[in-house]
């Protein structure tokens, strides 16, 4: 299915390679920070430096004038060394714990019929997440793994060198994939023991997002932001669900903003929210000042 997706959305571009016109933009960063994080604000216990590698670009590629595809690339990947007390009541820092491998792409496929007005679109989209951690000598290595099939309009609200908004309405079939994979660690004469539970979702629904670039030319700045809204309506099978009733709405909102200090060194402000019952019931929320060394390709 996966495959025949992407052979739908690639035969244009390579078709008419020789004629397509190329909208791209990226951006590339390493990060460190040095900060709290938790429930709480006891600072010595939760203190902690991170550093984030992060990946996020687009191209859009229109081979006709009435066709346009556009695929969407973001990766997050680091580590966190966190601080807490010992049992002697030392500041000590744990070893580095691996956090947010994030991967996520997203192919459109979209009919330009009327750009006053609305266009029909296909889209696919696949999110990965990887997470590690060490528990009294057991690791735990989990893979959720998203895919999101849907139909749609979508409106160009404002497209100017500076400033884009771009607005979308789709139709959604989605699959969630979760695989937990638990290593026990044995002594050597006992060999190793691994357990496998893996346990599959789909829902239909409807996603709405909104996704905004701005540039300050005066300052070197850039602003992005992406948000989506999305409402569950028919989930299968209803047993493997957090609720068993009407599915609560789901949030996911991310903002970054850069400014460029000197040459490739950068400062980058990043915001996000979310809400996922799935995940935990309650809203999550970050925030991140960020430096590091950073390339933007306008």
């Amino acid at each position: 299915m996966k495959r025949l997706c992407f052979l739908f959305l690639l035969l244009p571009c390579l078709a008419f390679g020789h004629s397509l016109k190329m909208d791209a933009d990226l951006d590339i960063g390493l990060f460190f920070t040095e900060g709290a994080c938790g429930n709480d604000w006891d600072v010595e216990k939760l203190g902690s430096i991170s550093w984030t590698g992060k990946l996020k670009g687009s191209a859009a590629f229109q081979p006709f004038s009435w066709l346009e595809y556009k695929v969407i690339r973001n990766v997050c990947f680091g580590q966190t060394h966190r601080r807490y007390r010992d049992e002697s009541d030392q500041l000590r820092w744990a070893h580095p714990e691996m956090f947010a491998n994030r991967s996520e792409q997203e192919h459109m496929l979209k009919f330009i019929i009327n750009k006053k007005w609305v266009d029909p679109y296909y889209l696919y989209r696949s999110e990965n997440l990887l997470v590690g951690e060490e528990k009294a000598g057991r690791r735990k290595r989990d893979c959720n793994i998203q895919d999101v099939f849907g139909y749609g309009l979508a409106r160009e609200m404002i497209n100017t060198p500076d400033t884009k908004l771009n607005l979308r309405l789709t139709a959604t079939h989605r699959i969630k994939n979760e695989k937990f994979e638990y290593t026990f660690q044995y002594p050597d004469f006992f060999g190793g023991f691994v357990v496998t539970y893996e346990v599959q979702k789909r829902d239909f629904g409807v996603e709405w997002a909104a996704e905004y670039k701005q540039r300050f030319n005066k300052i070197n700045g850039r602003l992005r932001s992406d948000l989506k809204l999305y409402q569950a309506f028919d989930r299968r099978p209803l047993r493997e669900w957090a609720t068993r009733g009407k599915q609560p709405l789901e949030v996911n909102w991310e903002t970054d903003f850069t400014i460029k200090i000197w040459k490739c060194l950068v400062a980058n402000l990043n915001f996000a929210l979310k809400y996922d019952i799935e995940e935990v019931d309650k809203l999550q929320w970050r925030q991140m000042l960020n430096l590091g060394i950073g390339y933007s390709l306008p």
